[in-house]
């Protein structure tokens, strides 16, 4: 059975959650309970309304820059982002600011993926290697925004 994303009576999904492996739930006004498919219940812990259109990105370079920071710029404001690393090289990303080795890290290796509730207009990526973003191949790096 495929993964399928919670929501109440009118289908507004939940927010801020994850259940045990990992699956990102995407929102819900406060108050509201959820239990999983094994029994285990979590409250919301942000309050927000679903997420907005699309945001593409603007200037979207088609590799990171090896050993640098690059630049991921936005069309408009983000403020739902979610970042997939599919590739075997760790990625660290900051919002609005110079990432580097110590910025947070998106892990390789493991298909890791982060989704984040916050504005950003330019999101900056550093890796060790000139990683496809937003490629056709597998290993890459995959960066959505919404509004």
């Amino acid at each position: 059975m495929a993964n399928v994303l919670p929501t109440d009576a009118n289908n507004v999904l939940y927010e801020g959650l994850r259940d045990p492996v990992g699956t990102q739930f995407v929102a819900k006004e406060a108050g509201a309970v959820l239990t999983d498919g094994g029994g285990v219940t979590y409250a919301p812990e942000v309050v927000n309304a679903t997420a907005g259109a699309s945001v593409a990105l603007s200037s979207p370079p088609t590799t990171l820059t090896a050993g640098a920071d690059t630049a991921l710029t936005f069309a408009t404001q983000a403020r739902h982002l979610t970042v997939q690393n599919k590739s075997t090289s760790d990625v660290y990303i900051e919002f609005d600011a110079t990432a580097s080795l110590g910025s947070l890290v998106i892990p390789g290796g493991a298909n890791a993926l982060a989704s984040f509730d916050l504005p950003c207009t330019v999101l900056h990526a550093y890796c060790a290697a000139a990683l496809n973003v937003n490629g056709t191949a597998g290993a890459n790096l995959v960066v959505k925004g919404w509004s």
